[in-house]
């Protein structure tokens, strides 16, 4: 009787944009990190504060994992950047007139 391995979990990583980090974690579960826990040791050999979390909702039947590299959830780089150009309230604002026109009346 064949053992029956786990599925394969998809990995929800914290930062998104830390390839680095993602690489790992994705080559971690190749070589065979099948319970979070393991996923967890073998990261903190590099990123001492990572935590691995299954998610655990009812009725969901696909293994997915919620894993952070700071220990927490953390925005991207890209997102900040974005946050800290929106200083003007208007800032990446695009408000329609009709038929495609801004509002200041330049195409878009």
């Amino acid at each position: 009787m064949a053992h029956d391995q786990p599925p394969r979990p998809t990995l929800i990583l914290f930062p998104a944009d830390d390839e680095t980090f993602a690489v790992a974690a994705e080559q971690w579960i190749e070589d065979g990190s099948v319970m979070p826990e393991d996923l967890q040791a073998a990261l903190r050999t590099r990123w001492p504060l990572a935590l691995v979390r299954p998610r655990g909702l009812a009725g969901e039947h696909a293994a997915i994992w919620y894993v952070y590299r700071d220990g927490h959830w953390i925005r991207t780089r890209a997102a900040s950047f974005g946050r800290r150009q929106q200083s003007d309230p208007r800032a990446g604002e695009v408000l329609l007139g009709r038929a495609g026109e801004g509002r200041d009346g330049g195409r878009l």
